[in-house]
């Protein structure tokens, strides 16, 4: 995880875990965070479906196939959701944000299994 408050640098999350499973990452800081996300899905055979949430109430969610990349620009992330939503073994990949502003980011995250 890299992370440099002048935000000239980006930071990153590691994605692993199993089918069925969810993490959460989310901002506390309001009106969150505008940035560049990235989303890279490693996995051979498991689906990863995103889900965001805005501090404005916008809500989207879409899905990055194995061994894809799916990335798009949006202001005022509160939550950024990820589910394992197919496929067997461990999900790998990495969430990345590249931050438009200086000021913290996501302050903690949550493993639910579903």
């Amino acid at each position: 995880m890299a992370f440099n408050p002048d935000g000239n640098s980006f930071i990153s999350y590691p994605i692993s875990q199993g089918p069925g499973v969810s993490k959460g990452y989310y901002s506390s800081q309001i009106p969150g965070l505008t940035a560049l996300v990235l989303v890279e899905n490693d996995s051979a055979d498991i689906t990863l479906t995103v889900q965001v949430l805005t501090y404005f109430g916008d809500n989207f969610s879409f899905e990055v196939l194995p061994g894809s990349t799916y990335s798009f620009n949006i202001n005022s992330i509160q939550l950024i959701g990820i589910l394992s939503s197919s496929g067997t073994g461990i999900a790998a990949g990495t969430l990345a944000l590249f931050p438009s502003f200086g000021f913290p980011l996501f302050s903690n995250s949550r493993t639910v299994q579903g």
